[in-house]
Protein backbone atom coordinates (compact mmCIF):
# COMPACT_ATOMS: atom_id res chain seq x y z
CA UNK A 1 0.00 0.00 0.00
CA UNK A 2 1.34 3.30 -0.87
CA UNK A 3 0.91 5.69 2.60
CA UNK A 4 0.76 8.75 0.00
CA UNK A 5 -1.88 8.13 -1.70
CA UNK A 6 -3.51 6.18 1.63
CA UNK A 7 -3.27 10.01 2.79
CA UNK A 8 -5.00 11.58 -0.22
CA UNK A 9 -8.20 9.06 -0.33
CA UNK A 10 -9.14 9.21 3.06
CA UNK A 11 -12.63 10.45 3.24
CA UNK A 12 -13.24 13.21 6.47
CA UNK A 13 -16.47 11.52 7.51
CA UNK A 14 -14.65 8.40 8.33
CA UNK A 15 -11.79 10.48 10.33
CA UNK A 16 -15.10 12.39 12.09
CA UNK A 17 -17.04 9.26 13.00
CA UNK A 18 -13.76 7.17 13.92
CA UNK A 19 -13.23 10.38 16.47
CA UNK A 20 -16.89 9.77 17.78
CA UNK A 21 -16.69 6.20 18.29
CA UNK A 22 -13.37 6.60 20.23
CA UNK A 23 -15.23 9.02 22.24
CA UNK A 24 -12.66 12.41 21.92
CA UNK A 25 -14.64 15.52 23.66
CA UNK A 26 -17.27 17.11 20.45
CA UNK A 27 -15.01 20.20 20.51
CA UNK A 28 -12.27 18.81 19.89
CA UNK A 29 -13.68 16.68 16.81
CA UNK A 30 -15.13 19.69 15.42
CA UNK A 31 -11.49 21.34 15.38
CA UNK A 32 -10.20 18.79 13.64
CA UNK A 33 -12.99 18.81 11.12
CA UNK A 34 -12.39 22.29 10.71
CA UNK A 35 -8.82 22.10 10.11
CA UNK A 36 -9.44 19.36 7.54
CA UNK A 37 -12.13 20.76 5.48
CA UNK A 38 -11.23 24.69 5.17
CA UNK A 39 -7.79 23.30 2.79
CA UNK A 40 -7.51 25.44 -0.43
CA UNK A 41 -4.90 24.13 -3.58
CA UNK A 42 -3.36 26.30 -6.25
CA UNK A 43 -2.21 24.72 -9.70
CA UNK A 44 1.23 26.20 -10.82
CA UNK A 45 1.30 26.19 -14.42
CA UNK A 46 4.46 27.70 -16.07
CA UNK A 47 5.53 28.79 -13.01
CA UNK A 48 2.28 31.02 -12.14
CA UNK A 49 -0.23 29.68 -9.05
CA UNK A 50 -3.13 30.27 -10.63
CA UNK A 51 -6.41 29.94 -8.16
CA UNK A 52 -7.53 28.54 -5.49
CA UNK A 53 -10.07 25.44 -5.19
CA UNK A 54 -11.51 22.88 -1.90
CA UNK A 55 -10.18 19.62 -0.96
CA UNK A 56 -12.53 17.16 -0.59
CA UNK A 57 -10.75 14.20 1.27
CA UNK A 58 -7.54 13.57 2.21
CA UNK A 59 -4.80 14.66 5.21
CA UNK A 60 -2.97 17.36 4.36
CA UNK A 61 0.69 16.36 3.92
CA UNK A 62 3.28 18.17 6.33
CA UNK A 63 0.59 18.74 9.41
CA UNK A 64 1.79 17.57 12.59
CA UNK A 65 -1.81 16.24 13.02
CA UNK A 66 -2.07 14.43 10.10
CA UNK A 67 -0.16 10.98 11.27
CA UNK A 68 -1.82 10.80 14.13
CA UNK A 69 -5.00 10.77 12.23
CA UNK A 70 -3.84 8.30 10.00
CA UNK A 71 -2.68 5.86 12.52
CA UNK A 72 -6.49 6.32 13.80
CA UNK A 73 -7.67 5.18 10.45
CA UNK A 74 -5.03 2.44 10.14
CA UNK A 75 -6.23 1.02 13.36
CA UNK A 76 -9.60 0.23 12.29
CA UNK A 77 -8.20 -1.37 8.74
CA UNK A 78 -6.13 -3.59 11.48
CA UNK A 79 -8.57 -4.49 13.03
CA UNK A 80 -11.34 -5.29 10.50
CA UNK A 81 -8.15 -7.66 9.12
CA UNK A 82 -8.08 -9.60 12.40
CA UNK A 83 -11.69 -10.58 12.89
CA UNK A 84 -11.37 -11.26 8.92
CA UNK A 85 -11.30 -15.37 8.93
CA UNK A 86 -8.20 -16.04 7.34
CA UNK A 87 -8.78 -19.85 6.56
CA UNK A 88 -11.45 -18.70 4.23
CA UNK A 89 -10.09 -15.74 2.99
CA UNK A 90 -7.45 -14.95 0.31
CA UNK A 91 -5.97 -11.47 -0.60
CA UNK A 92 -5.36 -11.19 -4.28
CA UNK A 93 -2.47 -9.09 -5.92
CA UNK A 94 -1.85 -7.66 -9.05
CA UNK A 95 1.18 -5.57 -10.33
CA UNK A 96 3.82 -5.81 -7.80
CA UNK A 97 7.22 -7.00 -7.52
CA UNK A 98 7.81 -10.45 -5.43
CA UNK A 99 9.60 -9.28 -2.57
CA UNK A 100 6.57 -6.63 -1.74
CA UNK A 101 3.76 -9.36 -2.26
CA UNK A 102 5.82 -11.54 0.18
CA UNK A 103 6.24 -8.92 2.44
CA UNK A 104 2.16 -8.49 2.34
CA UNK A 105 1.09 -12.02 2.94
CA UNK A 106 3.74 -11.98 5.50
CA UNK A 107 2.24 -9.41 7.31
CA UNK A 108 -1.59 -10.22 6.70
CA UNK A 109 -1.14 -13.95 7.38
CA UNK A 110 -3.33 -14.31 4.12
CA UNK A 111 -2.35 -16.87 1.63
CA UNK A 112 -2.46 -15.53 -2.18
CA UNK A 113 -5.27 -15.84 -4.23
CA UNK A 114 -5.87 -15.77 -8.07
CA UNK A 115 -8.21 -14.61 -10.98
CA UNK A 116 -11.23 -15.65 -11.31
CA UNK A 117 -12.41 -16.96 -7.85
CA UNK A 118 -15.81 -17.75 -6.50
CA UNK A 119 -18.13 -16.81 -4.41
CA UNK A 120 -20.59 -19.01 -2.67
CA UNK A 121 -20.04 -21.25 -5.81
CA UNK A 122 -20.44 -18.35 -8.33
CA UNK A 123 -17.35 -17.12 -9.91
CA UNK A 124 -16.76 -13.26 -9.82
CA UNK A 125 -16.65 -12.01 -13.20
CA UNK A 126 -16.54 -8.38 -14.78
CA UNK A 127 -18.97 -10.07 -17.15
CA UNK A 128 -22.84 -10.65 -16.82
CA UNK A 129 -23.67 -13.51 -14.97
CA UNK A 130 -25.93 -16.05 -17.17
CA UNK A 131 -28.52 -18.20 -15.68
CA UNK A 132 -26.14 -21.17 -15.73
CA UNK A 133 -23.83 -19.68 -13.54
CA UNK A 134 -25.88 -19.21 -10.60
CA UNK A 135 -27.64 -23.00 -11.36
CA UNK A 136 -25.72 -24.03 -8.09
CA UNK A 137 -27.41 -20.95 -5.54
CA UNK A 138 -30.26 -21.70 -6.80
CA UNK A 139 -29.87 -25.83 -6.08
CA UNK A 140 -28.55 -24.75 -2.80
CA UNK A 141 -31.84 -22.45 -2.23
CA UNK A 142 -33.96 -24.93 -3.19
CA UNK A 143 -32.68 -28.21 -1.57
CA UNK A 144 -32.99 -25.52 1.64
CA UNK A 145 -36.04 -25.15 1.27
CA UNK A 146 -37.42 -28.85 0.44
CA UNK A 147 -35.97 -29.42 4.08
CA UNK A 148 -38.28 -27.03 5.70
CA UNK A 149 -41.38 -28.63 7.89
CA UNK A 150 -44.37 -28.30 5.39
CA UNK A 151 -46.35 -27.11 8.80
CA UNK A 152 -44.72 -24.29 9.22
CA UNK A 153 -44.61 -22.90 5.86
CA UNK A 154 -48.03 -24.01 4.77
CA UNK A 155 -51.37 -22.68 5.97
CA UNK A 156 -53.14 -26.36 5.67
CA UNK A 157 -50.61 -28.04 6.53
CA UNK A 158 -51.52 -30.99 4.34
CA UNK A 159 -48.98 -32.15 1.21
CA UNK A 160 -51.69 -32.20 -0.98
CA UNK A 161 -53.48 -28.99 -0.36
CA UNK A 162 -49.74 -27.11 0.04
CA UNK A 163 -49.44 -27.27 -3.22
CA UNK A 164 -52.28 -25.54 -4.39
CA UNK A 165 -51.55 -21.91 -4.73
CA UNK A 166 -54.31 -19.75 -2.66
CA UNK A 167 -53.55 -16.60 -3.33
CA UNK A 168 -51.54 -14.59 -6.33
CA UNK A 169 -47.89 -13.36 -5.78
CA UNK A 170 -49.09 -9.98 -7.17
CA UNK A 171 -51.75 -9.61 -4.30
CA UNK A 172 -49.70 -10.95 -1.93
CA UNK A 173 -47.15 -7.85 -2.31
CA UNK A 174 -49.96 -5.26 -1.86
CA UNK A 175 -50.02 -3.65 1.60
CA UNK A 176 -52.97 -5.07 4.49
CA UNK A 177 -54.79 -1.74 3.87
CA UNK A 178 -54.67 -2.61 0.10
CA UNK A 179 -55.41 -6.02 -0.10
CA UNK A 180 -52.29 -8.15 0.12
CA UNK A 181 -50.37 -9.39 2.87
CA UNK A 182 -47.71 -6.79 2.73
CA UNK A 183 -44.72 -9.11 1.29
CA UNK A 184 -42.11 -7.23 -0.50
CA UNK A 185 -41.74 -7.63 -4.17
CA UNK A 186 -37.86 -8.44 -4.78
CA UNK A 187 -38.97 -7.75 -8.33
CA UNK A 188 -40.43 -4.16 -7.70
CA UNK A 189 -37.93 -3.25 -4.88
CA UNK A 190 -34.98 -4.04 -7.06
CA UNK A 191 -36.32 -2.00 -9.74
CA UNK A 192 -36.49 0.97 -7.15
CA UNK A 193 -33.13 0.12 -5.75
CA UNK A 194 -31.76 0.72 -9.25
CA UNK A 195 -34.14 3.85 -9.42
CA UNK A 196 -31.06 5.34 -7.48
CA UNK A 197 -29.04 5.64 -9.84
CA UNK A 198 -31.36 6.88 -11.93
CA UNK A 199 -31.66 9.83 -9.36
CA UNK A 200 -27.97 10.52 -9.45
CA UNK A 201 -28.02 10.70 -12.91
CA UNK A 202 -31.15 13.55 -12.26
CA UNK A 203 -29.60 15.04 -9.70
CA UNK A 204 -25.87 14.96 -11.25
CA UNK A 205 -24.69 13.71 -7.78
CA UNK A 206 -20.70 14.35 -7.40
CA UNK A 207 -20.03 10.64 -7.79
CA UNK A 208 -17.41 9.86 -9.94
CA UNK A 209 -19.87 6.59 -11.69
CA UNK A 210 -22.16 9.47 -13.33
CA UNK A 211 -19.04 11.81 -14.72
CA UNK A 212 -17.70 8.49 -16.10
CA UNK A 213 -21.16 8.03 -17.25
CA UNK A 214 -21.57 11.47 -19.07
CA UNK A 215 -18.47 11.23 -20.67
CA UNK A 216 -19.02 8.01 -22.02
CA UNK A 217 -23.13 7.36 -22.79
CA UNK A 218 -24.76 10.50 -22.34
CA UNK A 219 -22.13 13.18 -23.60
CA UNK A 220 -23.82 16.02 -21.69
CA UNK A 221 -27.76 15.26 -23.75
CA UNK A 222 -30.13 15.70 -21.21
CA UNK A 223 -31.38 12.47 -19.79
CA UNK A 224 -35.20 12.32 -20.41
CA UNK A 225 -35.01 12.14 -24.10
CA UNK A 226 -31.07 9.83 -23.93
CA UNK A 227 -31.92 6.44 -25.95
CA UNK A 228 -29.19 3.90 -25.05
CA UNK A 229 -27.38 2.62 -28.44
CA UNK A 230 -27.79 -0.88 -29.53
CA UNK A 231 -23.33 -1.31 -28.76
CA UNK A 232 -23.66 -0.09 -24.96
CA UNK A 233 -23.67 -2.84 -22.26
CA UNK A 234 -26.40 -4.56 -20.87
CA UNK A 235 -26.63 -3.13 -17.67
CA UNK A 236 -26.63 0.33 -19.07
CA UNK A 237 -29.24 -0.20 -21.06
CA UNK A 238 -31.16 -2.07 -17.58
CA UNK A 239 -30.77 0.97 -15.81
CA UNK A 240 -31.94 3.36 -19.08
CA UNK A 241 -35.07 0.86 -18.89
CA UNK A 242 -35.57 1.99 -15.03
CA UNK A 243 -35.02 5.49 -16.05
CA UNK A 244 -38.34 5.54 -18.63
CA UNK A 245 -39.98 3.44 -16.12
CA UNK A 246 -39.37 7.05 -13.72
CA UNK A 247 -39.78 9.53 -15.89
CA UNK A 248 -43.36 10.70 -14.91
CA UNK A 249 -42.10 10.71 -11.13
CA UNK A 250 -39.59 13.40 -12.06
CA UNK A 251 -41.36 16.86 -12.21
CA UNK A 252 -38.74 20.02 -13.02
CA UNK A 253 -35.45 17.21 -12.26
CA UNK A 254 -37.27 16.79 -8.47
CA UNK A 255 -37.86 13.51 -7.24
CA UNK A 256 -41.93 13.93 -6.80
CA UNK A 257 -41.79 17.64 -7.47
CA UNK A 258 -40.14 18.31 -4.25
CA UNK A 259 -36.24 18.91 -3.09
CA UNK A 260 -36.39 15.29 -1.13
CA UNK A 261 -33.41 12.83 -1.21
CA UNK A 262 -35.36 9.84 -3.73
CA UNK A 263 -35.19 6.56 -1.48
CA UNK A 264 -35.88 3.42 -2.57
CA UNK A 265 -38.37 3.00 0.07
CA UNK A 266 -40.39 5.86 -1.54
CA UNK A 267 -39.42 4.39 -4.66
CA UNK A 268 -41.06 0.96 -4.45
CA UNK A 269 -43.99 2.80 -2.84
CA UNK A 270 -44.45 5.05 -6.12
CA UNK A 271 -44.03 1.91 -8.60
CA UNK A 272 -46.57 -0.29 -6.63
CA UNK A 273 -49.23 2.52 -6.10
CA UNK A 274 -50.61 2.26 -9.36
CA UNK A 275 -51.86 -1.53 -7.98
CA UNK A 276 -53.10 -0.50 -4.83
CA UNK A 277 -56.71 0.44 -4.23
CA UNK A 278 -57.45 1.00 -0.77
CA UNK A 279 -60.25 -2.01 0.73
CA UNK A 280 -62.93 -1.24 2.99
CA UNK A 281 -62.59 -3.92 5.19
CA UNK A 282 -58.83 -3.72 5.96
CA UNK A 283 -59.76 -2.65 9.91
CA UNK A 284 -62.29 -5.56 10.19
CA UNK A 285 -59.88 -8.04 9.27
CA UNK A 286 -56.86 -6.70 10.52
CA UNK A 287 -56.94 -4.85 13.81
CA UNK A 288 -55.73 -6.16 17.34
CA UNK A 289 -58.69 -7.94 18.45
CA UNK A 290 -58.58 -10.63 16.42
CA UNK A 291 -56.66 -13.58 16.20
CA UNK A 292 -53.68 -13.75 13.56
CA UNK A 293 -54.64 -17.03 12.41
CA UNK A 294 -58.29 -15.79 12.15
CA UNK A 295 -57.26 -12.82 10.88
CA UNK A 296 -55.86 -14.88 7.91
CA UNK A 297 -59.05 -17.22 7.36
CA UNK A 298 -60.80 -13.73 7.05
CA UNK A 299 -58.46 -12.32 4.37
CA UNK A 300 -59.01 -15.58 2.32
CA UNK A 301 -63.08 -15.37 3.08
CA UNK A 302 -63.10 -11.47 1.50
CA UNK A 303 -61.10 -12.94 -1.61
CA UNK A 304 -62.66 -15.94 -1.78
CA UNK A 305 -59.77 -18.21 -1.67
CA UNK A 306 -60.61 -20.64 1.14
CA UNK A 307 -59.62 -24.42 -0.14
CA UNK A 308 -64.21 -24.83 -0.12
CA UNK A 309 -65.10 -28.46 -1.46
CA UNK A 310 -66.17 -27.15 -5.13
CA UNK A 311 -63.13 -25.65 -5.21
CA UNK A 312 -60.97 -29.02 -4.24
CA UNK A 313 -63.44 -30.96 -6.49
CA UNK A 314 -62.03 -29.13 -9.32
CA UNK A 315 -58.48 -29.67 -8.68
CA UNK A 316 -59.22 -33.23 -8.19
CA UNK A 317 -58.42 -33.68 -4.39
CA UNK A 318 -61.66 -34.86 -3.38
CA UNK A 319 -65.12 -36.46 -4.71
CA UNK A 320 -67.74 -34.63 -2.44
CA UNK A 321 -69.29 -31.29 -2.97
CA UNK A 322 -71.93 -31.42 -0.18
CA UNK A 323 -71.20 -29.26 3.06
CA UNK A 324 -70.35 -31.28 5.83
CA UNK A 325 -72.62 -28.85 8.11
CA UNK A 326 -75.69 -29.48 6.54
CA UNK A 327 -75.37 -32.30 4.16
CA UNK A 328 -77.57 -30.48 1.37
CA UNK A 329 -76.18 -27.78 -0.31
CA UNK A 330 -72.53 -27.56 -2.40
CA UNK A 331 -69.89 -26.44 -0.40
CA UNK A 332 -69.04 -23.04 -1.54
CA UNK A 333 -67.70 -19.60 -0.32
CA UNK A 334 -71.59 -18.26 -0.52
CA UNK A 335 -73.00 -21.03 1.19
CA UNK A 336 -70.26 -21.20 4.19
CA UNK A 337 -70.00 -17.10 4.43
CA UNK A 338 -73.35 -15.68 3.36
CA UNK A 339 -76.26 -18.48 3.55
Amino acid sequence: MELRKAYDSIEWIFVQQMLRSLNFPPHFIDLVMQCMSTTTFSIVLHGYSHGFFKGKRGLRQGDPLSPLLFTLCMEYLSRLIEEISKEKSDIIINGLQPEIEAEILEHTGFKKGTLPFKYLGIQISHKRLTKMDCNVLVDRMVKRIRGWNKRKISYSGNDSYSKVPLVAWKTLCKSKEHGGLGVLDSRVWNIAAVGKLVWWMVSKKDHLWIKWIDKIYMKGRAWTGYKPVTSSSWAWRKICEVKTRFKEAYIDNKWLGEDEEYTITTGYDWLMQSTNVKVPWYTIVWNRFNVNKHSFIAWLIKHERLLTLDRLFKMGIVTQLSCYLCGEDTENHEHLCVS
